[in-house]
């Protein structure tokens, strides 16, 4: 037997070395991860998808049960929102998830303005801030009414 690295088709043998074999498993372990890390900043970076044409309102309930003064939380897509029955008789819907940290806000008739229970976040009935650490005014929705029936619809 020589000592010549052919195979006996005459082509050379390749040998893979521990330490190449490493470098090889590493690169692909890191390749992976690398890979996996970019999805959540994908996801950030594209477009949420677009709800089915359907789904373009809720009922929140019938005209009468609004009495003047008086809040009712519905979900719409999934997320909370306040519909409230501000003096004058007028409906205003907004979401009902705190601009600061997202708990869930709910309406006092006595003091006519909605609060925050997490860190004292009040907002006017209009749901510009009033105090407390909200960054910014709740989100409004727009209300609908349909003969007797209360709607929010996406805005």
């Amino acid at each position: 037997m020589s000592d010549d690295p052919t195979s006996r088709s005459g082509a050379p043998e390749a040998k893979l070395g521990r330490r190449s074999l490493l470098d090889l498993a590493l690169t692909a372990t890191a390749g992976g991860v690398g890979a996996m890390a970019m999805i959540p900043a994908l996801r950030f970076a594209s477009p949420p998808p677009r709800p089915p044409l359907g789904a373009t309102g809720v009922v929140a309930g019938r005209r009468d049960e609004f009495p003047e003064r008086s809040a009712k939380v519905v979900t719409l897509d999934g997320e909370p929102v306040l519909v409230v029955a501000v003096p004058g008789g007028d409906l205003r819907a907004f979401s009902a998830r705190c601009t600061h940290l997202g708990c869930i806000v709910a309406y006092s008739a006595e003091r006519e303005q909605i609060e925050c229970p997490c860190h004292g976040g009040r907002f006017a009935a209009d749901g510009r801030v009033l105090a407390g650490p909200p960054p910014s005014p709740l989100r409004e929705l727009p209300v609908v009414l349909r003969g007797n029936e209360v709607l929010v619809v996406r805005g």
